[in-house]
C-alpha cells in the first residue's frame, strides 16, 4: 500500500493538481528526503528535516513549515494504519511552483509526503544482505550547483544505477573529477583500508547522508577507527578493498563483489554495522 499527501490533502481526496508548468516538474527543481519508518515512527526525522532546510536555504526555496511536515506525516501514517508492517519508506518532497526558470528570490512551493512498504532490516538488527557494485562510467562533479543536495534532478543517478543493474549489480559507485570515489547513486561509502575505516569527505562531492553522519558520530562514541578521507586517498586503486554502503533502509550493508572482484569479509565493517543497529534501536525506543 502507498499513501500520498499533497499540500494538505490525502491523494484520494479533492486536491489541486500540480501545474504542468511548475519548474519542479519541468526541470526537477525540487528536493526530497527518504526516511525509514518503524511502527509508525520515522527514524532520524530531525536530521532529515535539518538537511532539507539547509538545502532549501542554499537553493533559494521559501522556508519549510515544520508543522506542515508533521501534519503530512501524521496523515499518511494514520491512513496507512496497520497495512504497512515491518519497515516503511517515507518520502518528503518539495518543489518550486509558479515562477519562470531562472527567476530570482524565493519561490512558492508545494510539498508531498508519501508512505509505502520498505525493504530494510528489522529495527535493531544488522543488515545481513550483501550488495554487489559496479564502478560507473559516469563521474560525480564535486563542483556542481547540486552537489551536497538531495535533488529531484535524479536522472544522472538513475542512468548510472540502471547500467549497473543491467549487468547484475545492485549499486553503482561514482568517482569524482579528481579520481576519488565519492558515493553510490543512492548511498555513501565506507572503505576498510586495513588500518582503519575511511569514508569520503564531503569535499569529494558526496551527499551529506544522514546515515553517514550518524555512523561517524556513533563510531566515535564506540571508539571505532573511522575517519574522513584525505584528497587522493580513495582512488581507483582501492577497488577490491572491503567496503560497505550506507543509507536509509540499508543502514550499514557490506559489499560482496566490486567490478566482478570478490571482496574479503571485514570484521571492522561488521562491528560498525552492529554499533549502528544498536544505537538505532536505542534512539527509537528511548
Amino acid at each position: 500500500m502507498t499513501v500520498t499527501w499533497v499540500d494538505g490533502f490525502i491523494a484520494d481526496e479533492p486536491s489541486p493538481s500540480p501545474s504542468p508548468l511548475d519548474p519542479g516538474l519541468l526541470v526537477g527543481d525540487g528536493l526530497f528526503e527518504t526516511l525509514a519508518v518503524y511502527g509508525g515512527v520515522p527514524f532520524a526525522l530531525t536530521e532529515h528535516v535539518e538537511r532539507l532546510e539547509s538545502s532549501m536555504a542554499a537553493l533559494g526555496f521559501e522556508s519549510l513549515d515544520r508543522k506542515h511536515v508533521s501534519e503530512g506525516i501524521a496523515a499518511v501514517v494514520a491512513r496507512a494504519g496497520d497495512s504497512i508492517t515491518g519497515v516503511g519508506r517515507l518520502r518528503i518532497t518539495v518543489w518550486r511552483t509558479g515562477r519562470a526558470l531562472g527567476g530570482g528570490g524565493s519561490s512558492p512551493m508545494s510539498m508531498s509526503v508519501t508512505l509505502s512498504a520498505g525493504s530494510g532490516p528489522a529495527l535493531g538488527l544488522v543488515n545481513t544482505s550483501e550488495a554487489t557494485v559496479l564502478t560507473s562510467r559516469f563521474v560525480r562533479n564535486e563542483r556542481s550547483a547540486l552537489t551536497g543536495h538531495k535533488s529531484t534532478s535524479y536522472a544522472e543517478n538513475a542512468y548510472a544505477l540502471r547500467e549497473a543493474v543491467a549487468v547484475g549489480a545492485t549499486e553503482a559507485l561514482l568517482f569524482n573529477t579528481s579520481g576519488d570515489v565519492a558515493e553510490g547513486t543512492m548511498t555513501n561509502v565506507v572503505v576498510d583500508l586495513g588500518d582503519g575505516l575511511v569514508t569520503p569527505a564531503l569535499s569529494s562531492g558526496c551527499l551529506p547522508g544522514v546515515t553517514r553522519r550518524l555512523v561517524l558520530d556513533w563510531a566515535a562514541e564506540a571508539g571505532l577507527a573511522l575517519r574522513e578521507a584525505e584528497p587522493g586517498e580513495l582512488t581507483r586503486g582501492i577497488v577490491g578493498k572491503p567496503i560497505a554502503l550506507l543509507g536509509t533502509l540499508r543502514n550499514v550493508q557490506q559489499v560482496s563483489r566490486w567490478d566482478g572482484i570478490n571482496l574479503p569479509h571485514s570484521e571492522a565493517l561488521l562491528e560498525l554495522a552492529r554499533v549502528f543497529a544498536g544505537n538505532m534501536h536505542h534512539a527509537l525506543r528511548a
